[in-house]
């Protein structure tokens, strides 16, 4: 071989080769994890489903926010392990505008009805369902 082509493949393993090697060493001993805190335990009046997560959403706060109440409910229309409940915190004795109660009763989130918080919120139900489903969700 001449050194021309000593340069061509030793640029295409540089090129496909470490990338390919280094996605499977990540494949092998890289780990992806993301876990939503144990805020505190879950304290209400108000009657909710059991064996489910609940999106507890107050309805005076919503109807001022009805985008984003929409928003909330067409992202939960798919998920089968999380509910919606809506109520009156004041009535419930919920402390939040909208927060996520995990299946053990505790809570996972708190958000605001505003744009920034709902899109945590959207990515955080879609990170909780993926590690419920995988059965790593009690990170207590």
């Amino acid at each position: 071989m001449n050194q021309r082509k000593l340069i061509v493949v030793g640029f295409f393993i540089l090129v496909f080769g470490l990338p390919v090697g280094w996605y499977l060493f990540l494949q092998a001993f890289g780990e992806n994890k993301f876990a939503l805190p144990v805020i505190e335990k879950s304290e209400g009046n108000c009657e909710e489903p059991q064996g489910y997560a609940v999106v507890r959403l107050d309805s005076i706060a919503a109807n001022t926010k009805p985008n984003e109440r929409q928003r909330v409910i067409t992202k939960l229309m798919n998920i089968g392990e999380v509910k919606l409940i809506e109520g009156n915190k004041d009535s419930c004795k919920w402390n939040y505008e909208m927060s996520l109660v995990d299946h053990d009763g505790m809570i996972r989130g708190i958000y605001d009805l505003k744009r920034e918080e709902v899109d945590r919120f959207l990515a955080e139900v879609d990170i909780y369902v993926l590690n419920y489903r995988n059965g790593t969700s009690t990170g207590k």
